[in-house]
């Protein structure tokens, strides 16, 4: 079964009927979860759970407030199987940094439980390639060559390195690194080569991405709070 390919096809082919419903002017990453949990809930019916706490994170907060949270998950013998975190760009773009820390989020369900992860980004086609311009988004390694946050050729494994980033990217995770020092953090994360829907598009049209997240086993895992670049 591919979820990665029914939440690409089934997100974007909603998005295209809600806009010619004359209901564009309602898109955001809210609106997102209405046919994400309509499909998810389709394959795996009451399993699904929205705005599930996150147990790892959740377990190091040391602050009032709403407890940190992943947007879907599917539970099964009370472990969370698959999990699914949105993003939307609409009127503004999103936060490079905030696209980091939701991989972080995912990846630490996958390497912590062997929990399947999925990404799904979505917004009209011509906002998605300015974010994938973006330098923050493109910004170079310490060898020269560009490594973007998420996959987007297919010839080429893509990972991101966490435990040495480009100086730039570190200060965009800086905060929220900071905020769980001591939880043990990846070195890297790996990201699988995206379905996107539809792949042909006038640029005013609305695309979903989609990727699945996973572990980058290379390099030891580490503790920000013993990382030169999140001190």
């Amino acid at each position: 079964m591919n979820i990665k390919r029914k939440l690409s096809e089934g997100v974007s082919s909603w998005l295209m009927f809600e806009f010619h419903s004359n209901r564009g002017r309602l898109f955001s990453e809210k609106y997102l979860t209405t046919p994400i949990g309509h499909i998810l809930s389709g394959v795996y019916e009451n399993q699904v759970s929205a705005e599930l706490i996150h147990p790892i994170l959740n377990s190091n907060k040391t602050w009032a407030g709403r407890p940190p949270q992943i947007d879907f998950g599917i539970q099964q013998d009370n472990q969370i199987k698959i999990a699914v975190e949105s993003k939307w760009i609409g009127k503004t773009s999103i936060g490079v940094g905030d696209i980091i820390w939701d991989l972080i989020r995912l990846e630490l369900l996958h390497y912590n439980y062997q929990t399947t992860c999925f990404f799904v980004l979505g917004g009209q086609k011509k906002k998605l390639q300015l974010l994938f311009e973006n330098e923050r988004f493109q910004e170079e390694n310490s060898d020269g060559h560009k490594r973007p946050v998420l996959r987007l050729k297919k010839e080429r494994k893509q990972s991101i390195r966490l435990d040495s980033p480009p100086p730039k990217r570190a200060l965009l995770i800086k905060d929220k690194m900071n905020q769980y020092k001591n939880v043990l953090m990846p070195s890297g994360i790996v990201s699988g080569y995206p379905e996107c829907h539809p792949k042909i598009c006038r640029n005013s049209d609305y695309q979903v991405y989609v990727w699945e997240i996973s572990s980058y086993m290379a390099k030891p895992r580490f503790y920000p709070k013993d990382n030169e670049h999140y001190k």
